[in-house]
């Protein structure tokens, strides 16, 4: 990330979460991030980075774990002095970033025999995904954490104040005017904010208004994507927790709910030109998502209804509306789980 650009940003852009990690981080915690997909796990290490460095008692040091291929060699907790080793009271903190999956060989392996070399006063910072929620009993298998806090989107003010940052930096000439509305579609989320000013900037601010302008263009449909792509990975808990919906059974976005509703395999339809496009769109979900289980919550997601006040008996009807329609080909197989939803174990389509 361009240092000029972490330069620019307020401390409390993250609504003062590298405020609060400072305290926890220097008593001897390690502490793990997680959020929506496209939450800014970039800018955040960034950023936390930058606060970290401007410490005279800290000692940071970074590592991330798509792209380095080298873990950074731990300094030493101790200087030589006239001879003598003199303890160095510096706090050493480690941040481990864009962490994804706790199953990778470095977790297994290369990360405890390097915990073995770190200083005893070393905190680690785990910026990372879902994941570190939802199998979070295996990250702590490691002791990678022991306290787990969840990045919050951005709020209509750090939305102005981010576009008002964009246009400085990109030279692009977006509305502040238009933040209330970037703020309603994109629900904060910074991947989705910066996506939309970038198509604003490229196109016309008129775009921001056409939904389905907006949903035809990368990269903005992409991350998106993401974001719908775990859906069926998560139980309904589990994406409240998150923030991926609301309280309300609705999606944080409007443009991932409709992104959700217009979703279809495209091939479907010439496979099956017997089904009605809600049809296509279950049956796209379980392709989607074959061996694994599909709830009800699930697909009212996909169906633009409210997962949890959803009605139960419509979404049964559809699917095995759906199922009866398709049953006689061979290569499908869609299986109830008894209280939990559907599973398609097969699908050689």
């Amino acid at each position: 990330m361009d240092n000029a650009f972490i330069k620019k940003l307020p401390q409390n852009l993250f609504l003062n979460l590298s405020e609060e990690l400072l305290p926890a981080l220097m008593s001897g915690k390690n502490i793990g991030i997680y959020g929506i997909p496209g939450y800014g796990m970039n800018i955040l290490a960034d950023q936390i980075e930058d606060v970290l460095q401007k410490q005279p008692k800290i000692i940071c040091q970074r590592y991330n774990s798509q792209t380095d291929t080298k873990f950074p060699k731990v300094r030493s907790n101790s200087l030589q002095k006239n001879g003598n080793k003199v303890h160095n009271s510096k706090k050493h903190v480690l941040i481990l970033n864009q962490v994804r999956n706790p199953r990778r060989k470095f977790f297994k392996n290369d990360f405890k025999e390097l915990r073995k070399t770190f200083p005893s006063n070393t905190s680690i910072l785990v910026i990372g995904n879902h994941s570190l929620l939802y199998q979070r009993e295996e990250y702590s298998a490691n002791n990678l954490y022991t306290h787990l806090l969840k990045n919050q989107p951005f709020n209509l003010r750090n939305v102005q104040r981010i576009v008002r940052i964009f246009n400085e930096q990109y030279n692009w000439k977006i509305s502040e005017k238009l933040a209330k509305e970037i703020f309603f579609l994109t629900g904060g989320n910074y991947n989705l904010l910066k996506s939309v000013c970038q198509i604003a900037h490229e196109y016309s601010e008129e775009i921001i208004s056409n939904q389905k302008a907006l949903l035809s263009i990368y990269p903005l449909k992409y991350h998106i994507s993401r974001i719908a792509n775990i859906l069926p990975q998560l139980d309904l808990d589990q994406l409240l927790e998150i923030g991926i919906i609301h309280h309300n059974g609705t999606i944080f976005s409007p443009l991932v709910a409709k992104f959700l509703k217009k979703f279809e395999l495209p091939y479907i339809s010439n496979l099956f030109p017997n089904l009605t496009e809600t049809d296509r769109k279950v049956l796209s979900i379980f392709v989607q998502n074959s061996n694994t289980i599909i709830s009800k919550d699930h697909i009212a997601l996909f169906l633009d209804q409210s997962a949890g006040i959803a009605s139960k008996w419509g979404i049964y009807k559809a699917v095995e509306r759906m199922k009866d329609k398709i049953k006689d080909n061979p290569n499908i197989s869609i299986k109830t789980v008894k209280g939990q939803g559907w599973k398609m174990e097969k699908a050689e389509i």
